[in-house]
């Protein structure tokens, strides 16, 4: 039976040497190949229940091939998702022409227009829907377009079966060649921008009929202080205000540390509705508040993957719109939520496995709690206050602690910790005047060049303590527990002379004097001593 066809006129507004301008728009190869793929993956997301079921009748999947033909200088992209009707073609052809669904990956109506045109000066597009009889089919040539300055195009109509369903992308002359190295280097951010797909195996890219594969970094892993060994990796769930809106947007993920430094390779992916949009090989984002200057480990080891779906990107979907200082809110959020990885980061060195002797949670919480019960104490408040306010002590009536109960609530321990706290925090709440300060001591097993103690501010009056169990110098006396008690009132001593200092610092830039800690630590341990000497005396 032959096929009948058609020709047909297609009115493009505004003129169509409109199109030829898009040839000097800044793309990246793999970008520009996005444009196509988010159109692909696009239609078959959004009819994905329908496919799904012809799929299995022909005994395949979706897949997406893209055919670089150096000799013939062509691209040509073809998929086998839901296709066409005439409506989505003549949008997929005229300028801005968004769809009628904006919420997944095609969103504005110009991509492949401005992909196309930026690729080569003549490109065609081929396509039909699945349960319908026809194929359409429309060649755009720039360069006699823009001579022309025809308002219309010529596509051709012709009959098919209904079970067929798929588009093709045909882009000839091209003015952006991908030869020698650049190939690899295409395939390999294409591989990363599409790698929650390729994970899933919902959908099938293939480059000159090789398959593009992803693989995710294998991450760090140790034993911690008991003996488990536990992996590096941990989820994030915040929000970020978004004034412009009036709203906030969503950041979820998670964090890891590389088993391996390597620089090429580490850096956080941001990702919007499925695919990368910042990040990728060599290319990872890496804000410098985070990972530092230069050749830091934070900035060999430290990976992660956060989806930003509701956030607003550019045009070409290269990056986000960071208008209104979104950028900076993000960063800020980022830097709290992975505070804990930047540090263990810099910590860990290749070579060292280390196996530390074990020490149960029982005896951590056994040589901690003298010491709770010192500080936690009402008269060690009371002596606080008076050392960092002076004359200007006040007595906290029973209504003002209450209120300083109630506004600072205890900060939970994260399910998502890294495993090595585990056995902790051992959490030190101490009211004085009107502030409740609070001292988490966490007791770790980093690598032995670790710092012996590390502190982290949470917030103002929230301290982070970091004891690390594996310091050769500590972990010597690890069965030791009246040496581990010791140790224990040496480090939150130390992190009260740091608070105390500060907040009596009278410089204008809150510099403190060296004697300073000395002085107020002095002061601390006397002063912790003396009360365990008056609970013991009152015991008998």
């Amino acid at each position: 039976m032959k096929l009948s066809q058609t020709i047909n006129d297609l009115h493009i507004r505004p003129s169509t040497s409109v199109y030829a301008t898009y040839q000097r728009l800044s793309y990246k190869p793999w970008y520009a190949i996005a444009e196509f793929v988010d159109n692909s993956t696009n239609s078959y997301y959004i009819n994905k229940k329908l496919l799904d079921n012809q799929y299995e009748k022909e005994d395949s999947g979706m897949k997406l091939e893209i055919v670089y033909d150096n000799t013939e200088n062509s691209l040509t992209i073809i998929d086998n998702a839901f296709g066409m009707e005439i409506d989505d073609f003549k949008r997929a052809i005229i300028l801005d022409s968004p769809p009628q669904d904006r919420t997944g990956r095609s969103e504005f109506g110009m991509g492949l227009k401005t992909a196309a045109c930026w690729f080569g000066t003549k490109w065609t597009v081929e396509s039909t829907r699945l349960g319908s009889d026809n194929l359409y089919m429309a060649t755009i040539d720039v360069e006699e377009l823009a001579n022309s300055k025809s308002d219309s195009i010529k596509y051709f109509n012709k009959s098919t079966n209904q079970d067929s369903h798929y588009t093709k992308i045909t882009i000839k002359h091209l003015q952006h060649p991908i030869k020698g190295r650049a190939v690899t280097k295409v395939q390999d951010h294409l591989a990363s921008i599409y790698r929650q797909d390729i994970r899933q195996g919902s959908i099938s890219f293939y480059w000159n009929g090789v398959p593009l594969k992803y693989e995710t970094p294998e991450l760090y892993s140790e034993l911690n202080a008991i003996g488990e060994k536990v992996e590096y990796k941990k989820e994030v769930d915040f929000k970020v205000p978004w004034d412009r809106k009036n709203t906030e947007l969503l950041v979820k993920g998670w964090i890891g540390i590389r088993k391996t430094g390597k620089q090429n390779e580490a850096g956080f992916a941001l990702l919007r509705r499925g695919r990368v949009i910042l990040g990728g090989p060599g290319e990872g984002y890496k804000p410098v508040e985070i990972f530092g200057q230069g050749n830091s480990f934070s900035s060999q080891r430290l990976v992660g993957e956060f989806h930003l779906d509701d956030w607003p990107v550019t045009q070409a979907k290269d990056n986000f719109d960071w208008s209104d200082g979104l950028e900076d809110e993000l960063i800020d959020k980022l830097k709290e939520e992975t505070a804990d990885y930047q540090r263990k980061a810099e910590n860990i060195r290749a070579n060292k496995e280390l196996k530390p002797k074990p020490i149960s949670k029982g005896t951590i919480e056994k040589v901690g709690q003298k010491t709770k019960e010192v500080i936690e104490n009402e008269s060690f408040g009371d002596w606080i206050s008076k050392e960092v306010n002076g004359d200007e002590y006040l007595e906290l009536t029973s209504k003002e602690e209450e209120e300083i109960n109630r506004d600072k609530e205890l900060p939970q321990n994260d399910e998502s910790q890294v495993a090595a706290e585990e056995i902790g925090p051992v959490i030190y709440s101490l009211k004085h005047n009107n502030i409740k300060w609070m001292f988490r001591l966490f007791w770790e097993n980093e690598q032995t060049d670790s710092y012996w103690l590390s502190l982290n501010n949470k917030d103002e009056d929230v301290i982070d303590m970091y004891l690390n169990l594996s310091h050769p110098f500590i972990n010597q006396y690890i069965n030791d527990e009246g040496i581990l008690e010791m140790m224990l009132k040496f480090s939150i001593s130390l992190a009260m002379a740091e608070k105390m200092s500060l907040i009596s610092s009278t410089n204008k830039d809150k510099l403190i004097e060296p004697s300073d800690m000395r002085v107020y630590m002095n002061k601390v341990l006397q002063k912790i001593t003396t009360l365990q000497r008056e609970e013991k005396n009152e015991l008998f």
